[in-house]
């Protein structure tokens, strides 16, 4: 429960999120084997990762470039199934 009230979880269809870590301006995610990684971020930025054809992904970085307020991570298997993080406000010690 006390993860719940500190926003500390995630939300999952099948993916693991293993841990999400923003440190020096660099937001990294480590999930179970997945196709896609997406790093969903505001105003319209963020990053997509793909495996290559036939093979997945179990970690990702996205370098934040400056204006965004918030991100957050989305794994996506290959069944279509995803996990989610709930959004991160961005504080200027995230950046550094």
């Amino acid at each position: 429960l006390e993860g719940i009230k500190r926003g500390r979880f995630y939300s999952s269809r099948g993916p693991i999120i293993r841990n999400v870590e923003i440190k020096n301006g660099v937001v990294r995610v480590s999930s179970s084997p997945v196709v896609t990684i997406n790093f969903v971020c505001d105003p319209a930025r963020g990053k997509q990762i793909c495996a290559p054809y036939g093979d997945t992904l179990t970690q990702g970085e996205y370098v934040l470039r400056g204006p965004e307020t918030y991100v957050r991570v989305e794994c996506i298997d290959s069944f279509g199934r995803a996990a989610w993080s709930n959004p991160f406000r961005l504080l200027d010690g995230d950046r550094s």
